[in-house]
């Protein structure tokens, strides 16, 4: 299996892609994604698990043919990733004990491996207009954006010289009234195709969707990046995930 790359070669390789107009996808699997991609597939995953992922993306049990669609659409996307983050050995346990087995059983093994925590990197600074790692700075800075959020994020990018040109979204996590579809995921990937050339660099907060999401950017000529619940902070939210609650309480402003 190739070796994981470290997120300072990552930012570097997004700015020369983005400056460079070079078309590319980077993409996380997390637990949420192993559960979906291997449940039947890997004993280890309880149906208990796959049900309450299905719950966060707002889809239900019945919908199969939705699933099964999904299920096709995140294997795409991680074969033809340029950038796919997976969990580092030290932190295999629990609903990622079977890092190795998923990427066998799917053909994985030999992709481009980056951390799946690189998005903790732009992680905002608690009262600031400043992430976390200065170097991820320039992927947002002077930039015509493209987000896939229900995040207001006009004001942060403003502070960066970047100008939101586009942006969509996908119901709430854990909505009790929005229920994901084929034909809201399939609406999502239209607006792509029609906005893509005004865009410099697309910032997708879409959970398990995120992912062929920035594959169908790459397929237009753009750069997606997955950057999950990093966006959040972006809009001074540090409440939503648990690794955002503690970051907040060890930079919160005194």
């Amino acid at each position: 299996m190739s070796e994981i790359l470290p997120n300072s070669m990552i930012i570097a390789e997004l700015i020369k892609r983005i400056e460079s107009k070079i078309p590319t996808s980077i993409v996380r699997k997390s637990d949420g994604e192993n559960v979906m991609l291997a449940y039947g597939l890997v004993p280890q995953i309880p149906r208990k698990a796959y049900f309450k992922k299905l719950y966060h993306y707002n889809a239900y049990p019945w919908q199969i043919r939705f699933q099964l669609m999904v299920r096709t659409e995140l294997i795409r996307a991680f074969q033809q990733a340029d950038y796919l983050g997976i969990s580092k050995p030290e932190h295999r346990h629990g609903l990622w004990s079977q890092e190795e087995e998923i990427l066998r059983i799917f053909g994985l093994e030999n992709q481009t491996f980056c951390d799946m925590n690189f998005h903790m990197d732009f992680i905002k600074l608690p009262g600031k207009n400043r992430l976390v790692e200065q170097a991820a700075e320039a992927v947002l800075t002077g930039r015509n954006v493209g987000l896939i959020t229900h995040r207001d994020l006009g004001p942060f990018f403003q502070s960066f010289n970047s100008k939101v040109v586009f942006q969509t979204e996908i119901p709430k996590r854990r909505s009790r009234i929005q229920v994901m579809t084929q034909q809201k995921f399939r609406r999502i990937l239209d607006q792509i195709s029609l906005n893509n050339a005004n865009v410099d660099v697309w910032f997708v907060g879409a959970g398990i969707y995120a992912k062929p999401f920035c594959n169908h950017i790459k397929a237009c000529g753009g750069v997606g990046i997955d950057m999950g619940s990093s966006i959040d902070s972006w809009a001074n939210d540090y409440q939503s995930r648990g690794h955002l609650r503690k970051f907040y309480q060890k930079h919160k402003p005194a």
